[in-house]
């Protein structure tokens, strides 16, 4: 179950800059709110991915919340999966922009 005291593993991203950043959070090396847009709606001031490890005695799971989207969670072995697909995907290069 996830805690609503930090230990300092907490991921939030967010999708708009809310003004506000959260301290008590990891924030990743190219995480940058002034790229982020302005929030257009209530909801937009929220994180749109949480991801979490669990606090229960002798769990590894790990809690994946979307928002507006059902929560899940994952046990350690496709959490580690899952982190080593993405960071395959992210190393392609990125696509020039034409404007």
């Amino acid at each position: 179950m996830p805690t609503t005291d930090p230990t300092g593993y907490e991921t939030y991203i967010y999708d708009h800059n809310d003004g506000v950043p959260d301290k008590r959070q990891f924030q990743g090396p190219l995480h940058d709110p002034t790229k982020l847009p302005k929030p257009e709606c209530a909801e937009h001031v929220g994180p749109f991915i949480m991801v979490e490890p669990s606090y229960a005695y002798g769990s590894n799971d790990v809690f994946v919340h979307f928002r507006n989207s059902p929560s899940i969670m994952l046990n350690r072995e496709i959490a580690e999966q899952l982190r080593d697909a993405l960071m395959k995907v992210c190393e392609k290069e990125r696509c020039v922009e034409v404007e």
